[in-house]
């Protein structure tokens, strides 16, 4: 994962995760299986405010932390 202090447009592309912290922390990352995983059963997200992920087709969800575990569970 990478961290950034401003929201990275730059990187959201198909199939990542930006996940936001607070008003000047973000993290970015790829949605592979593994990395699903790790988020969803790690305390990575206890801080987490929300988490956009963008999909093959470019459609962009934001979720709680609560619902991308429950969404990475499936």
């Amino acid at each position: 994962m990478t961290n950034y202090v401003k929201y990275p447009y730059h990187r959201f592309y198909v199939n990542t995760f930006i996940i936001c912290f607070g008003s000047t922390e973000y993290s970015w990352c790829y949605a592979t299986e593994s990395q699903k995983k790790y988020l969803s059963t790690s305390k990575y997200l206890d801080r987490a405010l929300w988490i956009e992920y963008k999909d093959n087709d470019g459609n962009i969800y934001k979720m709680t932390p609560d619902e991308f575990k429950l969404w990475a569970s499936k």
